[in-house]
């Protein structure tokens, strides 16, 4: 989805259970960040993908360190292994003015989604949120110069979204509703009643926040198409707030 959108690179932030995603999704070593400090909540994740773009160590939107080897090891590759498990990127992403967050969990959310956050930069915003019935909702796109605002500000279970409230004149909302659905796969019931919806649809590729280089930071989910809103046993399906 990110990348069908027009986003490079594209990271996925991992926490819990990391090493099983990678070694069952296959996701290249350069694409990953960890998070260990994953069960602070969605803001641990959001701070790590945008400190992996951010041009330096010294950059604001850097958290404080959290590997879990000792300073000065190098890993396979011969990059500090503190650096790494922090969730540390190496320099190269100075480019990238802009990142789009979007949630693993939510695979419904099309291409064409992201296109219209990446139009929405294009012309002048820093800031922009998809909407779906008048509600903002995911992905967001944050341009740099917001980036150490964004981090300073998130907490808990809250990342981009207490900056968006409080910045509303910065915010532009983006109408998706035409290009998929914003509803959260976070069971197995879910997953097999999307499955069974539509045939057209696998499901999630990848888990939890991603990032993407022109424009991201939080998770990448498989391209979706505007299907009906899965649900199990009569309970409504869930909607995250912006990210």
């Amino acid at each position: 989805m990110l990348t069908d959108g027009g986003c490079a690179p594209v990271l996925v932030v991992l926490g819990a259970r990391a090493s099983d995603v990678i070694r069952s999704t296959g996701l290249p070593e350069e694409q990953v960040v960890l998070a260990p400090d994953w069960a602070v909540g969605m803001s641990a994740s959001l701070r790590r993908g945008l400190t992996a773009f951010a041009a330096d160590e010294g950059s604001p939107a850097t958290p404080a360190k959290g590997g879990r080897n000792s300073r000065g090891r190098k890993d396979s590759r011969g990059r500090n292994s503190e650096s790494w498990n922090s969730g540390q990127r190496p320099a190269g992403h100075a480019g990238v003015e802009a990142v789009v967050v979007a949630l693993a969990d939510q695979p419904l959310i099309g291409a064409e989604a992201v296109c219209r956050l990446l139009a929405a930069h294009a012309a002048g915003a820093v800031a922009a949120v998809a909407s779906y019935g008048g509600q903002p909702r995911n992905p967001v796109l944050l341009h740099r110069t917001v980036w150490a605002e964004v981090s300073a500000l998130a907490h808990g279970d809250v990342g981009a979204r207490a900056w968006l409230r409080t910045n509303p004149d910065r915010v532009v909302m983006v109408p998706c509703d035409d290009t998929g659905s914003p509803y959260d796969i976070d069971t197995p019931d879910d997953l097999a009643a999307l499955v069974t919806s539509s045939p057209s649809t696998s499901g999630p590729t990848e888990t939890r926040p991603a990032t993407s280089g022109s424009a991201t930071a939080g998770s990448a989910a498989s391209a979706g198409r505007p299907l009906a809103p899965p649900g199990s046993g009569g309970r409504p399906p869930r909607v995250d707030p912006p990210a």
